[in-house]
């Protein structure tokens, strides 16, 4: 079995994934893992998927140019496409899945509203100069962090990143998982509250 796929649930942490829980649960949960992940704000959702959802219609993106790398879960691009926006492909390294610095520079539309960064699998990737090159070629692109799949990656300190939102998954193959669920974690009040009234609108 591939060990990142290996649930260590019991048969008790499976079964009380689907019962039903108390507002206060979620609450709560989303509190503690905010202060947890050293967020001013965070926002729990079904899964990470309906998160970017979510986030991409608070924004009011709509027809317009999202961005991320052609190396990503399925989930995302399709999360875009289904939110009635475009996708920007940025390509691989040649040496590595994940694209470097030259790569952003090379293939990021300049109309793109939001540029996805994904470390993936405890490589990390070179974040500063990364969103250097976002910003170069586009300023008012806003930047998602996407640790769905690379909750320790060494690269950063998140409070020092000119980052917009931070993206986590907690399905049942992620390395911190409640079998189901997706979080957003912001430092920007305004953002925060977008999302927050969209989420209400979107999940009642």
């Amino acid at each position: 079995m591939i060990s990142r796929l290996r649930t260590y649930e019991s048969s008790r942490d499976l079964l009380s994934s689907f019962l039903i829980n108390r507002h206060t649960d979620f609450i709560n949960f989303e509190q503690e893992f905010k202060d947890l992940l050293g967020f001013k704000y965070g926002l729990i959702f079904p899964y990470a998927r309906s998160a970017l959802f979510c986030f991409l219609k608070a924004l009011g993106f709509k027809n317009d140019v999202i961005t991320c790398p052609a190396y990503i879960c399925k989930v995302v691009p399709n999360s875009i496409i289904l939110s009635k926006n475009k996708v920007n492909y940025i390509d691989s390294s040649k040496r590595h899945f994940i694209p470097s610095p030259q790569n952003w520079d090379k293939d990021i539309s300049k109309l793109s509203k939001l540029s996805i960064i994904t470390p993936y699998f405890g490589y990390s990737v070179e974040t500063h100069e990364c969103i250097k090159q976002i910003k170069k070629n586009n300023r008012n692109s806003l930047i998602m962090y996407d640790l769905c799949q690379g909750y320790l990656c060494p690269d950063d300190k998140k409070n020092e990143l000119d980052v917009d939102v931070f993206m986590y998954s907690m399905g049942i193959s992620k390395q911190f998982s409640t079998i189901f669920g997706g979080f957003l974690g912001f430092n920007d009040k305004e953002i925060y509250l977008k999302v927050k009234n969209t989420r209400s609108e979107i999940f009642k």
